[in-house]
């Protein structure tokens, strides 16, 4: 417990939602840092990314964080969509390299997220599979339902671990 106080102090992790769609009744403590070795962000053409790495002794793998948005228009670095050349950006596919391991794969296990100015959308481009946990859906007709498009005002976040650590 010493150390979670310790890096909260230091502002090495945050107390946050850890379940953003819950609210308030998910705030706890963050252990994924937001700065240090184990995080790194990266701004380009509008789009941040951040990640971040808790190394699970008990598992012997990595969990990660990835953090996806595009900058609003009053953030430091904030490139008009004229500059960048699109309005919005999709995922379609991840590599990551973590250690000795590398992870890849179609956009976020099945998942497409579109990221706009200040959050991301969530519709049936976004989430074809309908895997996203508070959808809604409408039906179209008899034969077909999509999601009822909703914007998200805040960051898309994709957690998940490695495989087991080599050596």
């Amino acid at each position: 417990m010493r150390e979670h106080t310790r890096k909260l102090l230091d502002g090495e992790c945050t107390a946050s939602m850890l379940v953003p769609e819950m609210g308030q009744s998910s705030l706890g403590v963050n252990l994924f840092p937001i700065r240090g070795d184990l995080f790194a962000n990266k701004v380009t053409k509008n789009v941040s990314i951040s990640s971040s790495l808790v190394y699970m002794v008990e598992m012997g793998s990595w969990a990660y964080s990835i953090r996806m948005r595009q900058l609003r228009s009053d953030e430091e670095g904030y490139e008009t969509e004229e500059k960048r050349g699109f309005k919005n950006c999709i995922l379609t596919s991840r590599h990551l390299i973590i250690g000795d391991q590398h992870v890849r794969g179609e956009a976020v296990i099945g998942f497409y997220p579109i990221l706009c100015e200040g959050g991301w959308i969530l519709n049936s481009r976004s989430d074809p599979h309908h895997q996203y946990t508070r959808s809604r859906y409408v039906f179209l007709d008899a034969e077909e339902k999509r999601l009822e498009e909703t914007r998200k005002e805040e960051e898309f976040i994709y957690q998940s671990r490695t495989g087991p650590s080599r050596g």
